[in-house]
């Protein structure tokens, strides 16, 4: 039986959402199938702290085992330092998430012909999850998972952004 996590980074939660719509739809498969074990997280609802652009500073800045359990600074820092980040990030829910996961499903809604700025900055601070492999060289963490995306809105290039997020 699959792991399966699924992250909305869609910012619009009403039933109009086209996006919502869509994951509803998919997991409703999901279930009816028994294709798996679900994990779903809706990451509006999370504090994710902004990338702090950590491999500007050096490859081997980003990732470093030095910065905490998920190697990553701006989590780090959070932790040590709420105050200055708005609160402890929660991005560490989605990193663990990763870990569990066999596939993951990220949905997301189109804005000005690109996904939501969320998943952006989610899709950044994944840096450290591949930089373990391309500037550590350790095993990559997301290695023989399987992604895919599920992309919304009323947006004219909304298939664009499917392509792009699938590349």
């Amino acid at each position: 039986m699959k792991k399966i996590l699924v992250v909305s980074t869609t910012t619009h939660q009403s039933d109009a959402s086209t996006s919502v719509a869509m994951l509803a739809e998919v997991l409703q498969r999901i279930n009816t199938i028994g294709a798996g074990q679900v994990r779903a997280i809706n990451a509006d609802k999370l504090h994710i702290v902004d990338n702090l652009s950590c491999y500007s500073n050096g490859k081997k800045h980003c990732a470093d085992p030095q910065a905490g359990p998920y190697r990553c600074w701006a989590h780090q820092s959070s932790v040590k330092n709420p105050e200055k980040f708005g609160g402890v990030d929660q991005m560490s829910i989605i990193y663990d998430g990763l870990a569990w996961a066999d596939v993951v499903i990220f949905a997301t809604s189109t804005r000005w012909g690109s996904h939501s700025a969320l998943m952006q900055k989610i899709i950044e601070r994944m840096n450290t999850l591949e930089n373990r492999g391309s500037s550590w060289g350790e095993p990559y963490p997301m290695a023989g998972k399987r992604c895919g995306v599920i992309v919304g809105g009323l947006h004219w290039k909304t298939q664009q952004v499917a392509e792009h997020l699938q590349e």
